[in-house]
């Protein structure tokens, strides 16, 4: 007996022939196997990477009488920054139907938002996203100046997460202050000032940073 076929998984939000019947749709599959099917200018718009490299071929209809062509399909295997929930976020903001940050409340990164904004970064660097990268920094900046609230996100986080950009100073100051006092040692610290002349501690630890006077220029204009 033949071993019964395991059902194609499938994206909710990028189902197949979701996109108007004059657009082609390319299909994506994620490292985990998770299909997306995205309307091919999307990925044209918001990719360079994919704009000068694929061109979606203009395939013949299986049947005379099909509704359509077959979408491409292109196998994605970077397990970090090529899973289902880095590429959904990523094509999220592709969409920008809502701020960045209200997409990391979406259900599906709950308990994952860490590490899916790390996939997303890197993938959107990977496909030369310089859009999607912009809004991935405006989450970030949220994150930064606002909502630590969030059991999910810490400052350490974003300063992590931070470093993946070439820029910092999209990174507000005051998360680099907040990291400090966080995990300042609980006897002694020594305090600098920054370009604005608030106190700000400075822990043996951090020394690695390289935060003194050297670094302070970078965050003056913020």
């Amino acid at each position: 007996m033949e071993s019964e076929k395991t059902p194609e998984k499938v994206h909710a939000a990028w189902k197949e022939g979701s996109c108007h019947p004059t657009e082609q749709e390319v299909c994506l599959v994620s490292s985990d196997d998770v299909r997306f099917y995205v309307p091919d200018f999307l990925l044209r718009a918001h990719s360079r990477v994919l704009r000068d490299m694929f061109t979606v071929p203009q395939a013949p209809s299986a049947n005379s009488g099909s509704a359509g062509p077959v979408p491409p399909k292109i196998e994605l295997t970077d397990k970090l920054c090529e899973s289902s929930t880095a590429l959904s976020l990523f094509l999220s903001l592709t969409k920008g139907d809502e701020e960045p940050h209200a997409i990391l409340e979406f259900k599906e990164f709950e308990g994952k938002m860490v590490e899916t904004l790390h996939g997303a970064i890197l993938l959107a660097q990977k496909w030369d996203s310089p859009m999607i990268l912009k809004d991935l920094a405006l989450v970030l900046r949220y994150y930064s100046r606002c909502n630590y609230d969030a059991p999910e996100i810490k400052p350490l986080d974003v300063i992590i997460l931070a470093s993946k950009f070439s820029d910092l100073t999209t990174f507000s100051f005051e998360t680099f202050c907040q990291v400090l006092w966080d995990y300042k040692p609980p006897s002694h610290y020594e305090c600098w000032e920054d370009a604005k002349g608030a106190s700000c501690p400075v822990t043996n630890h951090w020394g690695l940073v390289n935060f003194p006077k050297v670094n302070q220029k970078h965050f003056s204009s913020i």
